[in-house]
């Protein structure tokens, strides 16, 4: 509403000062006509003896006009402060037979069995505990990591934050949020892999019809 204001105040001043000049020509000599032009020589001008009319102080910029007004609030986030929610080795991770079969599910639903080669690394991949929405969520992060234990065993690590709204749920138009990490070169054997409180038995070569870790009953 101030901005409007200020803009018709500039509009006043450019017009006013514009009919205040005009009245200038009132005092000034008619101009010669066309004949006389032709025949006479130009007088010298006198510059003692012009009359001019005093012109109006140009108007003050808007800004510095409104100096000492007091300044509008600004407007505030109308989003409130979600809370932090942190999950650690609690996501849903699966196992991948490449990088390529990785890329395949950016979703943990899309997951479908993997046969595993030896000889070669195998391929973590972590997914986010729900569907990540920006009705619902806001600036998530995921992890992925492998510690070895041993020669047999596999530790999965996972770590998840996000600022969620509290009391909601959103299905449709999930965004993709993806971690992958992945073994050493694995030869030709059988292999525990844990996460949390879950453990999975694989066998390389193998094949693995359920890849994904089960939550513990």
């Amino acid at each position: 509403m101030r901005a409007w204001i200020l803009s018709i105040a500039a509009i006043c001043s450019v017009g006013c000062g514009s009919s205040e000049r005009s009245t200038t020509s009132e005092n000034a000599a008619p101009a010669p006509s066309a004949e006389v032009a032709k025949t006479a020589e130009a007088p010298a001008t006198d510059a003692s003896t012009m009359k001019t009319e005093p012109t109006a102080a140009p108007a003050a910029p808007a800004a510095e006009a409104d100096a000492g007004a007091p300044s509008e609030p600004s407007i505030a986030d109308p989003r409130p402060e979600w809370p932090t929610v942190t999950k650690e080795d609690e996501v849903p991770v699966c196992v991948f037979a490449s990088y390529e079969e990785r890329g395949k599910a950016p979703f943990v639903e899309q997951v479908r069995k993997q046969k595993l080669p030896a000889g070669a690394p195998l391929i973590l991949g972590a997914f986010p505990p729900w569907c990540m929405n920006e009705k619902c969520d806001a600036r998530p992060t995921l992890q992925c990591w492998i510690d070895q234990e041993g020669d047999g065993t596999l530790v999965v690590h996972s770590k998840f934050s996000v600022e969620h709204k509290p009391d909601s749920s959103c299905k449709g138009d999930c965004e993709i949020v993806a971690a992958s990490c992945e073994t050493p070169e694995l030869p030709k054997g059988k292999y525990t892999l844990r996460h949390g409180t879950q453990t999975m038995e694989i066998s390389v070569p193998g094949v693995l019809r359920d890849p994904c870790f089960k939550k513990a009953k």
